[in-house]
């Protein structure tokens, strides 16, 4: 959806949808907000062809939403070809995706691209953390080219190949989060040169420092927008429509159960 991916043979396949919730599970005792479902055994990592599904429920979802996560927006803005069943009610949640445009969820994109860029350069937990795999082709493991303590400009001293992917995913939510702010939309999949590069950084065609470098601009960029008071860079409001949103999701659920 991203149309980040290097092709369909070499990826897994992840869906996600939302419910309207059983009334036993809503007003009852029980509580069920979400189902996982995954094509590859317990306990393995996807790989190419697997299909990994999430299932929120709608208040669940909505929530998340509100909050500016990521990966739960993207519902809201999926193209339409890559939507596989959608109701009545799901185009109804669709057409009011400025109900959840805000700076809160602005926010929410700065952090988890902060955290991704503090992870790769080591300011967060070890270099790269687990996103690092064998040793680096240029130092060979080292961490040094010449020996004489330079950090290696392929692994930045880590001695470990990049994760490539993790390193696009954190621009990405760059890229997304100033558009984010700026228009109250996303655009998917990626277009233009930003998709065109941002596979270019997935396949490790890009040097990990030039890397670094643009995802602290695109920080920089988020930040400005946030910070705006003006309304000339960005016209989001500090917070989503709650009531709204609130109104929308108890009419899901009385609709579904037949009272409307």
């Amino acid at each position: 959806m991203h149309g980040t991916g290097l092709g369909v043979s070499l990826e897994d396949h992840d869906e996600m949808g939302v419910y309207v919730e059983h009334p036993a599970s809503t007003i009852g005792l029980g509580k069920k907000e979400h189902y996982t479902t995954r094509t590859a055994a317990d306990g393995q990592k996807s790989q190419a062809g697997d299909t990994d599904l999430m299932l929120y429920s709608v208040r669940k979802w909505a929530k998340l939403a509100m909050n500016g996560n990521p990966s739960v927006l993207l519902l809201l803005f999926a193209p339409d070809d890559k939507v596989i069943k959608i109701s009545e009610l799901g185009h109804e949640l669709r057409g009011h995706y400025d109900w959840f445009s805000s700076k809160r969820a602005g926010r929410a994109f700065l952090g988890y691209m902060e955290k991704q860029r503090q992870r790769m350069v080591g300011q967060r937990g070890r270099a790269g953390r687990v996103r690092i795999t064998d040793d680096c082709s240029a130092c060979d493991g080292d961490g040094s080219i010449f020996g004489d303590g330079t950090p290696c400009g392929k692994c930045l001293g880590s001695g470990k190949h990049v994760d490539w992917k993790y390193a696009m995913h954190m621009l990405r939510l760059g890229y997304q989060g100033v558009e984010y702010l700026s228009t109250g939309r996303l655009t998917l999949p990626v277009p233009g040169e930003q998709g065109d590069w941002l596979r270019e950084v997935r396949q490790g065609h890009v040097d990990f420092a030039e890397v670094v470098a643009v995802a602290e601009s695109l920080e920089a960029q988020v930040k400005r927008l946030l910070d705006d008071e003006s309304g000339t860079l960005t016209a989001l409001p500090d917070e989503p429509n709650v009531r709204r949103i609130e109104q929308w999701v108890v009419h899901a659920h009385l609709k579904t159960w037949g009272y409307e």
